[in-house]
């Protein structure tokens, strides 16, 4: 994995956080219309590589994970950077229309998966605008008439044949399961909706 990859992984700006929906580059370095701890009202407008959801504030973009397009929701920030800022939900207002309740019981937690709280239909479609989107924008490509639509499983649940659980021992006791997200804490894991 390259440096730069790692960095965004780790907490840096995802790839497209110039971008704004209206195909135009936004000024990098702007400052934050926010500070940490602020809880703004925002309408989230759509997803970005890495699984998080966008949503954005007079135009600044604000970085939202496991919120869908069309949540309206007061998002708690929790950092902010010149260009953009990161917040968890703090209270969903209205769900978007693609929202569902995940079937993993310990989504959220594990790192594993993103998107369980959008129907499957609404993940292939933005799966196919964030590939569209980075031919675009960062290949140079024109994609419209050879770009088709990602075509999807006929099985979104229990099809992945091979996953790496983490063991830690906490107190005495054996974890078995999968890493949060961000982090080397193992979520004891009963089952995965994904996994054969």
């Amino acid at each position: 994995m390259s440096g730069n990859a790692r960095r965004c992984y780790h907490g840096g700006m995802p790839n497209n956080a110039n971008q704004l929906s209206n195909g135009n580059q936004r000024e990098s370095g702007r400052e934050a219309p926010v500070r940490v701890g602020d809880r703004p009202t925002l309408t989230i407008d759509g997803l970005v590589g890495g699984g998080e959801a966008i949503g954005r504030l007079d135009g600044f973009p604000i970085f939202v994970p496991l919120a869908v397009p069309g949540d309206v929701l007061r998002a708690k920030v929790i950092s902010t950077k010149p260009g953009y800022a990161r917040a968890l939900i703090d209270e969903l207002i209205t769900p978007g229309p693609g929202r569902q309740d995940p079937p993993c019981p310990v989504f959220g937690r594990c790192g594993g998966c993103q998107w369980q709280m959008l129907t499957y239909k609404e993940q292939v479609a933005w799966k196919t605008t964030i590939v569209r989107e980075a031919l675009e924008r960062l290949g140079g490509i024109e994609t419209e008439g050879v770009l088709e639509p990602c075509i999807p499983s006929p099985s979104p649940w229990v099809y992945r044949n091979k996953v790496h659980w983490a063991t830690s021992r906490e107190r005495g006791e054996w974890r078995v399961g999968l890493y949060e997200q961000r982090s080397h804490i193992v979520v004891d894991t009963p089952r995965c909706a994904i996994q054969d």
